[in-house]
């Protein structure tokens, strides 16, 4: 799911936004997951960051 909101919303704000409309855990948590997530795409060079 990040993955696909990844390819629609460039920012992490972006994505933790659209993730709280859907699931009900607290801000920090759903912002923890998404961090674990796109720095595990980053190390897998999956994905870049944009300068």
């Amino acid at each position: 799911m990040i993955w696909d909101l990844l390819a629609d919303h460039g920012s992490v704000d972006e994505i933790v936004a659209m993730l709280q409309q859907q699931f009900s855990d607290a801000p920090d948590v759903i912002a923890g997951g998404v961090r674990i997530a796109l720095q595990s795409f980053l190390e897998a060079s999956l994905a870049e960051v944009e300068s």
